[in-house]
Protein backbone atom coordinates (compact mmCIF):
# COMPACT_ATOMS: atom_id res chain seq x y z
CA UNK A 1 0.00 0.00 0.00
CA UNK A 2 1.41 2.98 -0.62
CA UNK A 3 1.80 6.36 1.62
CA UNK A 4 -0.53 9.55 0.23
CA UNK A 5 1.47 11.85 2.16
CA UNK A 6 4.68 12.03 3.26
CA UNK A 7 5.47 14.14 6.82
CA UNK A 8 7.96 16.93 6.77
CA UNK A 9 10.14 17.52 9.95
CA UNK A 10 9.80 20.47 11.18
CA UNK A 11 13.11 23.50 11.06
CA UNK A 12 13.18 26.12 13.80
CA UNK A 13 12.42 29.28 12.34
CA UNK A 14 9.98 32.17 12.79
CA UNK A 15 7.09 31.10 11.14
CA UNK A 16 6.88 27.46 12.19
CA UNK A 17 4.34 27.86 15.07
CA UNK A 18 1.85 29.86 13.27
CA UNK A 19 2.60 27.86 9.70
CA UNK A 20 4.25 24.61 9.39
CA UNK A 21 3.87 24.93 5.59
CA UNK A 22 5.76 28.04 5.58
CA UNK A 23 9.10 27.49 3.15
CA UNK A 24 7.65 23.76 2.51
CA UNK A 25 7.70 23.21 -0.83
CA UNK A 26 5.01 20.44 -1.82
CA UNK A 27 4.83 18.39 -5.77
CA UNK A 28 3.18 20.40 -8.36
CA UNK A 29 0.18 18.25 -7.40
CA UNK A 30 0.14 18.29 -3.64
CA UNK A 31 -0.71 20.76 -1.05
CA UNK A 32 0.48 20.85 2.18
CA UNK A 33 -1.35 20.74 5.52
CA UNK A 34 -0.89 21.33 8.94
CA UNK A 35 -1.31 18.28 11.22
CA UNK A 36 -1.10 18.58 14.59
CA UNK A 37 1.33 21.07 14.09
CA UNK A 38 3.82 19.34 11.22
CA UNK A 39 3.76 20.27 7.91
CA UNK A 40 2.76 17.33 5.91
CA UNK A 41 2.09 17.36 1.75
CA UNK A 42 -0.49 15.42 0.65
CA UNK A 43 -1.36 14.48 -3.17
CA UNK A 44 -4.00 16.08 -4.78
CA UNK A 45 -7.62 14.46 -5.46
CA UNK A 46 -6.36 12.10 -8.67
CA UNK A 47 -3.34 11.50 -7.83
CA UNK A 48 -1.40 9.46 -5.83
CA UNK A 49 2.19 9.21 -4.08
CA UNK A 50 3.67 10.65 -0.78
CA UNK A 51 3.12 14.39 -1.50
CA UNK A 52 6.96 14.72 -2.46
CA UNK A 53 6.65 12.92 -6.21
CA UNK A 54 2.79 12.72 -6.81
CA UNK A 55 1.66 10.89 -10.03
CA UNK A 56 -1.69 10.54 -11.63
CA UNK A 57 -3.99 7.64 -10.69
CA UNK A 58 -5.26 6.67 -14.38
CA UNK A 59 -1.49 6.53 -15.73
CA UNK A 60 -0.94 4.20 -12.57
CA UNK A 61 -3.71 1.92 -13.54
CA UNK A 62 -2.91 1.84 -16.89
CA UNK A 63 -0.34 -0.90 -18.25
CA UNK A 64 1.46 0.16 -21.60
CA UNK A 65 2.80 -2.61 -23.66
Amino acid sequence: MREKYHAMNALPNYFAESDPCHGYSCHAYANCQNREGHAVCVCNDGYVGNGIDCKSEFLQQTKFF
